[in-house]
């Protein structure tokens, strides 16, 4: 039996081996490798060479006024993006599974940043966010509003970043609130509308409830991605 028990444990192991490298290689090693050349002053990338090991790298970006700003930025990105994302997602998502006339139609409208490079679409944004001659400023002009320099003027900038962010992240938000949605129980609506509930006291009392631990997921999900926001930035302010 002993024998049997460690031949079971060796074929576990055994499978999980590749799994456990990939992870190793990818993910572990890299973050160690990072966490250590943090400590590194003057590293040369290209002659893997260093001055010594000290806390100057740390020094210079907690004093540096720049650091504070993008910390805040960030905050103030991820505070916006993840609630009006994902509360948009499950509106969407509802309607879609709903399965309405022409819903194909929108769910492939909805999940096209997902097959799209996000420097392609940055760049299709940039020209719809131009000041002088783009669809958002010429939208906006039938309702009086002078033209907004989305990515020139500071107090738009962060605006224009989490209006793109949302867009960029609903696909993937409604997939997973959409499968949610697909495994709740047909038989919990049955039973509402025999008793005369009606659709919106459904959705409030029932299918909110119910798609509660998906929203949850998808938050996280959100807020980590979020917390990571770079390749946005480059497509839409050339890196600055």
């Amino acid at each position: 039996p002993r024998f049997r028990r460690i031949r079971a444990a060796s074929e576990a192991y055994l499978y999980l081996a590749p799994f456990l490298i990939g992870l190793f290689i990818f993910t572990l090693y890299p973050v160690i490798n990072v966490f250590l050349l943090s400590f590194q002053s003057d590293y040369n990338y290209l002659n893997d060479t260093y001055s010594g090991w000290n806390l100057e790298n740390y020094r210079q970006v907690l004093s540096d006024p720049k650091f504070s700003q993008a910390i805040r930025n960030t905050l103030l990105y991820v505070l916006a993006v993840v609630p009006v994302s994902t509360v948009l997602a499950v509106i969407i998502a509802w309607l879609l599974n709903r399965r309405l006339r022409g819903s194909a139609l929108f769910q492939t409208a909805y999940f096209m940043p997902m097959v799209t490079s996000i420097t392609a679409v940055g760049l299709a944004w940039r020209l719809m966010y131009n000041q002088q001659y783009g669809i958002l400023n010429y939208v906006l002009s039938f309702f009086g509003v002078s033209k907004i320099g989305w990515l020139t003027d500071p107090a738009w900038s962060l605006t224009a970043l989490v209006i793109f962010g949302v867009w960029n992240i609903l696909p993937f938000t409604i997939i997973l609130l959409l499968s949610g949605l697909q495994n709740i129980n047909e038989l919990y609506y049955t039973a509402a509308r025999v008793d005369g509930a009606k659709e919106g006291r459904i959705f409030r009392r029932i299918t909110v409830p119910l798609l509660a631990p998906t929203i949850f997921l998808v938050c996280i999900v959100n807020t980590i991605s979020s917390f990571k926001v770079f390749s946005e930035l480059y497509p839409l302010f050339k890196g600055d």
